[in-house]
Formats: C-alpha cells, structure tokens, sequence
C-alpha cells in the first residue's frame, strides 16, 4: 500500500536542485534525494494541457501499486540539467509533444511505496543498487501543448506512453489531490 505526502513549501524551504545525489546502474543515472532521514528517487513529471483546456494522460485498465488510474509523462532527473529541462524532455520523449509556457508549480509530493510487494524482477534490479529507495519524490510542471515533436528520440527512454495516451476532459480523470491543485493553479 502506497502513502501520499504534499510537501507544503515551507516544508522544502530551502530546497535546491543541487540536494540530488546519483549512481550510475547499468548506465544509467539514477537520481536520489535523503529527506527526514528516507531515500527517495527523484523524478519530474508535467500536466500537458491543449487550447480546450483538455490534459494529456494515459488512462489505466487497471491502478498501478498505488491505486492510481492514470500516468503522466514524466520520469528520472540527470545530472548537470535543470528539473524543467528534463520535464520537457520527457513530455518529448514519452508524449512526442513540444510544450510552451512551462512552469514548476511548487507543488512536489511523495510516494512510498515497499519493494516487497514489487515483481521479482524489480525487487532483483533494486537490490543491486547501492541506495534502497523508499519511494518517489515527483516535482510537478504545467505547460500548453505546442506542436507535435518530431526531433530525436531516444528509443531506450522512450516508453510506450503516446500510443495509449490522450488529451481527456479534467473532470474525465480521477486526479489525485497534488495534480487537482496544479490543474486549479494552471486555470
């Protein structure tokens, strides 16, 4: 069973970009962050809204591990680039979209989450790496669709997002209560 904790900005005071820390597994950099004495993942992920005010989401047949029916474009931070570098290059890579007016809300938020309840596979891939994770710490943007991306994908961080998802009416969606209050701050 998953926890969900907003983290009200004085909370955070004080946070910066540069509190991430990361290893490399297999190639790949993997950002992390101890906060209140806990290993979280870093990761960014972004409310894409069209001129109807519609949002681009995956929708889910089923809840992920912590009952959640939909998925942003989103993913993990790397060294050296700005969290909303990386937002947009997510939107590009997941979404094939470009986005304009790109903003950080303010708004982050925790996942917990234990990983043996996770498939085997994962729990196998975790136990190598040299921090346990606990869970996700998300950093929420907002931005308007712009165009269709067409430039350079890499096929390795590109997931299967843009096939299964769309732009769906707000109220379509049950938007957890850190993603409503983006939605409420972007309107």
């Amino acid at each position: 069973m998953s926890m969900f904790i907003s983290l009200l900005e004085n909370e955070i005071a004080g946070f910066d970009e540069s509190q991430v820390k990361f290893f490399q597994y297999e190639g790949v950099n993997n950002a992390y962050i101890n906060y209140n004495g806990r290993c979280y993942r870093v990761r960014v992920e972004m409310l894409v809204f069209n001129s109807e005010g519609q949002v681009y989401v995956e929708k889910r047949n089923k809840p992920d591990t912590a009952g959640i029916m939909y998925k942003l474009p989103g993913g993990s931070v790397e060294p050296n680039k700005s969290f909303m570098s990386q937002a947009i290059r997510e939107v590009q890579e997941e979404a094939h979209i470009n986005t304009t007016s790109v903003k950080y809300t303010g708004i982050h938020y925790i996942t917990e989450f234990n990983v043996n309840n996770a498939p085997k596979w994962l729990k196998d891939k975790m136990a190598k790496f040299p921090v346990k994770y606990e869970g996700t710490m998300n950093f929420v943007y907002v931005g308007k669709y712009k165009s269709k991306y067409t430039g350079h994908i890499d096929k390795e961080a590109m997931d299967d997002l843009y096939k299964k998802a769309d732009f769906y009416d707000v109220e379509d969606i049950e938007f957890r209560e850190e993603h409503l209050n983006a939605i409420r701050m972007y309107r």
